[in-house]
């Protein structure tokens, strides 16, 4: 996987670098301050529902990463089909996993949402100390 994604450049000839692998450490940090915060407000279950959503999201973000790379440096047309079949895996297994967990197990929804979005606000974590911090 091709690491860091390299934006437009920043007007002094250089390149802003966006870090795949920083957006997900952020991400992990979010999920681990947001399980233990929902553990003391609401209990166990919040916390859990909160760690699944984030690690459910954290999946899906580094699947589309990979296939975003795989299209995106040139490959084979036979790679590339490969990686949109992943794609579209990777969202049926997502909603099944989703389903499964609020249908059956029960799991906090309020919990898996805020999971699920924690990696947005990883990516402007990222976004922000790139624009800030050069």
């Amino acid at each position: 996987m091709v690491d860091p994604v390299l934006a437009p450049e920043d007007g002094d000839g250089g390149t802003k670098e966006i870090s795949i692998r920083r957006i997900e450490l952020f991400n992990l940090l979010l999920i681990a301050a947001a399980a233990i915060a929902a553990w003391f407000y609401e209990g166990k279950r919040l916390s859990l529902a909160i760690i699944f959503g984030g690690l459910l999201a954290a999946a899906s973000f580094r699947v589309v990463a990979m296939v975003v790379t795989t299209l995106l440096e040139g490959g084979s047309s036979k790679g590339k089909g490969f990686a949109a079949f992943v794609y579209w895996l990777k969202f049926m297994l997502t909603f099944a996993l989703v389903g499964v967990a609020v249908l059956y197990l029960k799991v906090n929804v309020g919990g898996l949402l805020i999971g699920l979005s924690l990696i947005v606000f990883a990516i402007i974590i990222e976004t922000l100390f790139k624009l800030l911090c050069g």
